[in-house]
C-alpha cells in the first residue's frame, strides 16, 4: 500500500528534551524520569493541537459570520488539552524508565530530521484517503454542497490515523492494569469524540469557500514521502 505522510513541527527543545530523556532511560539512569517524559509527551500532544486547530480557530474568530462557533471550538478545545494535562502525565509517571523505553523510541523514530532547522513528527496515512480527500475538495470547488460531508470524514480519517500511532499504540505498549487503561480508554474516547464533533458540525453550515478554506489550512502537513518540500496535493 503506497502511503503518504503527514508532518507536525515540533519545538527543537522539545524534541532535544526528549532525546535526552530517551538517551538517559535507555541506558539505565538511575532517576525515575517517567514523570519528565508523559510532561514531554503532553507538550508535543499540545503543539500539534496549537498547530492543527489552534491557529484554524483563532482564524475564525475574525470573522462575524464563523466567530461563534470559533468560540465553541475553542472551548472544546481547552477541555481537550485539560485532559490531556491532567491524565497523560499522571499515567506515564506511574511508570518505571524501563517501561517507557519502547514508548519513547517508538516516538523518535516517528521524527523525520532531514529538514535543516526543523524537528517533524510524522505518520503514513494511505495515498488513496489523501486521493479521496483531494477529489471531495474538487467535488465542492465545482459546486458540490454534499461533498462538504465527505471531505470532513475523510479529514477525521487522516487526523485518527495520527491519534492511533501517537496516543492510542504508546498505550497499548505502556501496558497498563485494567483500572487505568480502561480510564484512559474512556479520555481518548471522550476528546477524540469531542474533536471529531466540532469538525463534523462544520458541514451543517459551511460554505463551498470555507470547506475549501478548511481542506486548504490542513493540505499543508500533508506531504509525499518522494519529496517532502511539496504538498501532496499539489502533485496531483
Amino acid at each position: 500500500m503506497s502511503t503518504q505522510r503527514v508532518h507536525l513541527h515540533i519545538q527543537d527543545q522539545t524534541f532535544r528534551t526528549l532525546e535526552e530523556l530517551n538517551t538517559r532511560i535507555t541506558h539505565g539512569y538511575g532517576k525515575d524520569l517517567s514523570t519528565d517524559l508523559g510532561q514531554v509527551f503532553t507538550e508535543i500532544t499540545h503543539q500539534v493541537l496549537d498547530q492543527v486547530f489552534l491557529a484554524l480557530i483563532q482564524s475564525n474568530k475574525l470573522q462575524p459570520e464563523l466567530a461563534e462557533h470559533a468560540f465553541e471550538a475553542e472551548k472544546a478545545l481547552d477541555h481537550i488539552r485539560a485532559q490531556l494535562q491532567k491524565y497523560m502525565p499522571w499515567a506515564v509517571g506511574m511508570l518505571s524508565n524501563d517501561r517507557l523505553v519502547p514508548v519513547s523510541n517508538h516516538m523518535l523514530t516517528h521524527f523525520d530530521l532531514s529538514h535543516s532547522h526543523h524537528s517533524l513528527l510524522c505518520y503514513a496515512v494511505p495515498t488513496h484517503l489523501v486521493q479521496d480527500l483531494f477529489t471531495s475538495v474538487e467535488r465542492i470547488q465545482q459546486g458540490d454542497q454534499l461533498a462538504v460531508d465527505v471531505m470532513l470524514k475523510h479529514l477525521i480519517e487522516v487526523i485518527d490515523l495520527g491519534v492511533t500511532e501517537f496516543i492510542r499504540k504508546p498505550k497499548t505498549m505502556l501496558k497498563f492494569n485494567f483500572v487505568v487503561d480502561k480510564t484512559l480508554n474512556g479520555v481518548i474516547h471522550l476528546v477524540t469524540s469531542l474533536g471529531y464533533k466540532r469538525i463534523a458540525h462544520m458541514a451543517q453550515y459551511a460554505s463551498p469557500q470555507l470547506a475549501i478554506r478548511y481542506a486548504t489550512h490542513f493540505q499543508q502537513f500533508i506531504y509525499a514521502d518522494a519529496d517532502k518540500n511539496e504538498s501532496s496535493w499539489q502533485e496531483m
